[in-house]
């Protein structure tokens, strides 16, 4: 018999939906400061959105659950009685390709195709070894979150295709992103039939004054590039997993 749910799936949505209202209003500056700062190391940029899932799923579970951050390896988990119910693992990625050609669908530029195939495939693959170590696992969540940005620039268009830095997605991206979810969707079912999608972002959220804090804090570097127009993404897929 299957047991029964601590948490219901109605819960969860209505914790991504308060990360989607954070991500555009109180947190979108920080974020937007972060992934524009090209002086710095980006590598944390991964972190920004987790950070603020963890705390929506605080404040939507307070007085029932813990949250804890880097648990074993794990990004996020949501516990019971000491018991993980919830396991997240978010990975952010970059609409970046090389290449000339415009994107033949949403999900084929280098920067989201690897990291989907890489990073995420990962993820998957590992969870259960993950949540063993923490030796205190009941039926729960497993979820995953591609997170995905977008930095449109304008000047420098020669050299969008050969630097690896600074980031850069090819306007013809705008024409293909609305295949995103499906697109996830698919590549979630094929790996497993009970992944379903949560929540996505409604629309991606602009990083407001992307410009603003890049031109100060990083367009020296890069004279040819004359202005960044920034988004960001996510995307939870979840099974519930019985133990």
């Amino acid at each position: 018999m299957a047991s029964r749910r601590l948490i219901s799936m109605r819960a969860l949505k209505e914790a991504f939906r308060l990360a989607e209202e954070t991500l555009t209003g109180e947190r979108n500056r920080f974020i937007t400061k972060v992934i524009t700062n090209e002086v710095s190391s980006i590598g944390g940029y991964e972190g920004l959105v987790n950070a603020v899932i963890a705390r929506a799923l605080h404040d939507t579970f307070l007085q029932r659950f813990v949250v804890k951050t880097e648990v074993k390896g794990i990004d996020v988990c949501l516990l019971h009685k000491g018991n993980v119910i919830v396991a997240l693992e978010g990975k952010g990625m970059v609409s970046d390709s090389h290449t000339r050609r415009p994107p033949a669908f949403a999900t084929s530029v280098g920067g989201i195709k690897t990291k989907l195939n890489k990073s995420v495939q990962a993820d998957i693959d590992r969870i259960d070894k993950r949540l063993e170590r923490t030796g205190t696992v009941d039926s729960h969540y497993q979820i995953f979150i591609p997170i995905i940005y977008e930095l449109y620039r304008q000047g420098g268009e020669r050299e969008w295709h050969i630097q690896e830095r600074p980031w850069t997605t090819q306007p013809s991206y705008k024409d293909v992103r609305k295949g995103l979810e499906g697109e996830l969707k698919q590549w979630f079912k094929q790996r497993d039939n009970r992944f379903e999608l949560i929540r996505g972002t409604s629309n991606p959220i602009e990083l407001r004054d992307a410009n603003q804090f890049w031109q100060e804090q990083s367009a020296w570097l890069y004279p040819k590039y004359k202005s960044l127009e920034a988004y960001v993404s996510f995307f939870a897929f979840g099974r519930y997993v019985e133990k």
